[in-house]
């Protein structure tokens, strides 16, 4: 989507500045998906290189920013430094300006970010991260470049760009004690306002914010947002939920103007994930009795890749350096991801996930289950039933149609584990009741639409919902009543309609009371209150030493221990109708939904499979 503002009349010392920016790479150098040892033109460094060598070449001045979360990914986390020599490497060959931290730079530890951060060719900023002990800055806080820049009559003239970036507050939430032992993530409030001031201070003549945090289409109070409306900012490069701005579903949103790419009059970009889109804002710099007087002209994030007949087609070819650069990471990746870890007797996909099927999530959910009880062994809690809950990692939404995991039975590989859980969160547990678990599954549950007799629901999934928020449990099952409204926001806040979706838990098939003491199975950051999921307050956290791809492994490697694929089922509904849309090849494996009549509606023209579920059965 490109947005163009109102230029002002050209003057001739005017400086054209084109600001140019990744995000949310997380490792992702190369078109090619290592779990299906494969080809994939809708990704990659390598690509997004090339659009930004079109974007630099149309323009004489231009700076190249990085918003964070491009050290880690499924793609590496099998090697012995995960991969980031590599992506470094791959990096620096682009020649960035700057750069900020994502909350996935720490899932492998402080040690090995500062190992990687050693090799970086560009300046990293962070204005709100702090060693806990000393209270000292892990990083520079901002940095101010100054730039020789090209006006448009030709002439030469210094600009200085101040660049300051922020990591949201919730990243120590995903980190587990190891990290959150040593940094603290201050809030932004408090910070913010003080750094922009002080780069002002310093002689900066724009200011430019690197905010690893999404922007929400319907919530008014975010990250976003506070750091806009504080002033004094020029230009925004966010992050951190995979979206897209500008772009479709923001025309509502408050404090946005799609049309001028702006939120709260801040020029903004947030250019994806995976390389797929490079952020582009154009500024127009005029002389000014003090400095340079800033307005917007354009704003734009370019695809590497489109949509053509069913099939992703790329539009420009792999950047030559960065192939070189990342060719013995690729070699390494190509024989890890090789590496046979186990068996499967049963396939595994997520085309069904958010419909009540899924063997795989539920299976990442046993295998956590699984390290928790190893962790409660000979202990106070060892008789109390642990409850494992998992969300899947691939399942359409932002990734796209193909972005599905489809495990057949037989071997499972290392990159297998990479698309069953594709960061090493640690594995954690808390102890609370049946009534906490049901509320956290209401949290999960309100993804899906409120369905009604006698209506069509357009999309049984709200799109707002990131698929990594939907925790399906194990071995307890449950059932859904889709006529309520969803008690939960996208972003975990509740809303006015009291819970009552989820009903009829059980336990190895037998009624759970609510006041049953029951240990919750699952990550660090879920039970740090990652995603708002609703974490009981004064409970017992147990933390283990096992990451979840660790979890999943000894679960697979060892004897057969398959999780059952249904973890709900949806409540029969007279005359309710809903479409349902998932991955092209699901219909090599439509599952039967007990009560529901699924009807093949064929591939739409966003390239997703759609089914018309009738929830009285009778369409």
């Amino acid at each position: 989507m490109t947005v163009t503002l109102r230029q002002p009349a050209m003057a001739a010392a005017r400086v054209l500045l084109r600001i140019l920016a990744t995000t949310d790479l997380h490792a992702e150098i190369r078109p090619f998906d290592y779990a299906a040892r494969r080809a994939d033109p809708s990704k990659g460094l390598s690509r997004a290189a090339s659009v930004i060598a079109r974007l630099s070449q149309e323009v004489p001045n231009r700076i190249l920013l990085d918003n964070g979360d491009f050290l880690f990914g499924r793609s590496y986390g099998g090697l012995s430094d995960r991969g980031t020599r590599g992506v470094v490497a791959a990096m620096n060959t682009l020649g960035y300006d700057a750069g900020t931290l994502g909350n996935h730079e720490f899932d492998a530890g402080v040690g090995m970010l500062e190992s990687a951060m050693a090799g970086i060719d560009r300046p990293l900023v962070c204005a709100n991260l702090f060693l806990r002990e000393t209270g000292a800055p892990f990083l520079p806080p901002d940095v101010l470049i100054r730039r020789d820049v090209e006006d448009v009559a030709g002439n030469r003239t210094t600009v200085r760009i101040g660049v300051v970036g922020f990591l949201p507050p919730s990243t120590m939430q995903s980190t587990g004690q190891a990290v959150s032992r040593k940094l603290i993530v201050a809030p932004v409030a408090e910070i913010a306002a003080e750094r922009i001031a002080d780069l002002r201070a310093r002689g900066a003549d724009l200011v430019i914010a690197l905010c690893h945090e999404g922007l929400s289409a319907a919530d008014g109070d975010d990250l976003a947002r506070q750091l806009a409306g504080m002033g004094g900012i020029d230009a925004m490069v966010l992050g951190h939920s995979h979206g897209l701005f500008p772009g479709p579903g923001y025309d509502k949103a408050p404090g946005v103007d799609l049309r001028r790419a702006t939120v709260m009059g801040v020029p903004t970009v947030m250019p994806g994930f995976w390389g797929r889109h490079v952020g582009q804002i154009d500024l127009a710099l005029d002389p000014a009795p003090r400095g340079w007087r800033v307005a917007p002209l354009a704003a734009q994030c370019h695809p590497v890749a489109r949509l053509a007949q069913d099939r992703i087609v790329a539009l420009v070819p792999c950047a030559p350096a960065v192939l070189r650069a990342s060719a013995p990471l690729h070699a390494e990746a190509l024989r890890q991801s090789g590496q046979a870890l186990g068996r499967v007797s049963a396939p595994m996909q997520t085309y069904f996930t958010r419909a009540g099927s899924c063997r795989a999530t539920r299976t990442v959910a046993r295998a956590m289950r699984r390290a928790v009880e190893r962790k409660l062994a000979g202990t106070r809690w060892a008789e109390i039933p642990v409850v494992g809950l998992a969300a899947p990692s691939a399942c359409g939404g932002r990734g796209g149609p193909e972005d599905y995991l489809d495990l057949p039975a037989g071997p499972v590989f290392d990159a297998d584990l990479r698309r069953l859980h594709p960061f090493s969160d640690r594995v954690a547990g808390i102890v609370t009741d049946a009534g906490q678990l049901t509320l956290w599954l209401e949290r999960s549950v309100s993804a899906l639409a409120q369905v009604l007799p006698g209506r069509l629901v357009p999309s049984l999934v709200d799109p707002e919902f990131p698929a990594a928020d939907f925790d399906l449990p194990e071995p307890a099952t449950f059932r859904v009543d889709l006529s309520r409204p969803a008690s939960f926001g996208p972003r975990g806040t509740r809303r006015g309609a009291p819970a009552g979706r989820v009903h009829g838990l059980e336990l190895d098939g037998a009624p759970l009371d609510p006041r049953r003491p029951v240990v919750l199975a699952t990550t660090a950051h879920r039970v740090n209150g990652g995603a708002g999921f609703p974490r009981p307050d004064g409970r017992t956290v147990i933390e283990t030493d096992e990451t979840v791809p660790l979890a999943i492994q000894l679960l697979l490697s060892g004897p057969e221990d398959l999780a059952a694929a249904t973890a709900f089922r949806l409540d029969p509904l007279a005359q309710a109708l809903a479409l349902f849309q998932t991955g092209p090849a699901a219909s090599l494996h439509r599952p039967a939904l007990p009560g529901i009549q699924v009807r093949d509606m064929g591939v739409n023209a966003n390239g997703y499979l759609s089914y018309l579920l009738a929830f009285g059965g009778e369409a």
